[in-house]
């Protein structure tokens, strides 16, 4: 199952006024291996920056009046996010301001077209509950480098969520992050790690692989 990180950036923070100005998808296929990104920054028309947003993304009016409106790149979007797994830092922002928009063109909510929608906030705020679960602050407890988030941006941030979700991933699942691998039972394939006919305990064995493959 492909996955997806995504981030916005937007005019505000009211879904119903303001507008999307900046999407990125990070994709990662299981298929080959690769990586691929969308990547807008978009028009606002008349609604303007606030002075609160300008001041965390740092983006401006003057830059983004000759991008292309949300309209533009709805059909791009819904086929480059079909049937993936989204992931997300607080859905409760992103979802508002995507449903939003996609509601506004005639298009049904973004669970209709993708396989499962995972919201990485909600998953710290179980594992570290009463604690604060920014990015940044995730960020920092996992010891990741994010030296060169001056501002929020889209790209940065899904870079940054990539590294965060595998984290919480592990503790999830409580996997330790170093695991010996027995080579006798495991060889590497294409640059993936497969499991060798005659090992034992398959159910999990299969899941180890996955976990390190998806760790590439």
């Amino acid at each position: 199952m492909n996955k997806i990180f995504l981030d916005l950036e937007t005019t505000g923070l009211n879904y119903k006024i303001d507008k999307i100005i900046e999407i990125c998808c990070l994709k990662k296929t299981n298929f080959d291996n690769k990586e691929y990104i969308f990547h807008y920054y978009l028009n606002p028309g008349n609604i303007k920056i606030s002075k609160d947003a300008y001041l965390v993304h740092g983006i401006n009016s003057e830059f983004l009046k000759n991008k292309p409106y949300f309209k533009d790149i709805i059909n791009k979007f819904i086929f480059f996010i079909r049937n993936s797994k989204i992931i997300i830092h607080n859905t409760n922002f992103d979802l508002k301001f995507l449903n939003n928009e996609l509601k506004n063109k005639g298009f049904k909510n973004l669970n209709h077209y993708c396989y499962k929608i995972i919201d990485t906030l909600k998953i710290s705020k179980k594992i570290y509950f009463n604690k604060k679960n920014s990015l940044k602050v995730l960020c920092k407890r996992f010891g990741i480098d994010d030296s060169k988030r001056i501002k929020h941006g889209a790209i940065i941030d899904c870079r940054l969520l990539e590294e965060v979700f595998i984290n919480l991933w592990i503790i999830k699942n409580k996997i330790e992050y170093k695991i010996n691998i027995n080579k006798e039972k495991y060889l590497f394939k294409n640059n993936n790690l497969i499991l060798k006919a005659n090992s034992y305990n398959i159910k999990f064995n299969k899941f180890l692989i996955n976990y390190i493959n998806f760790l590439k």
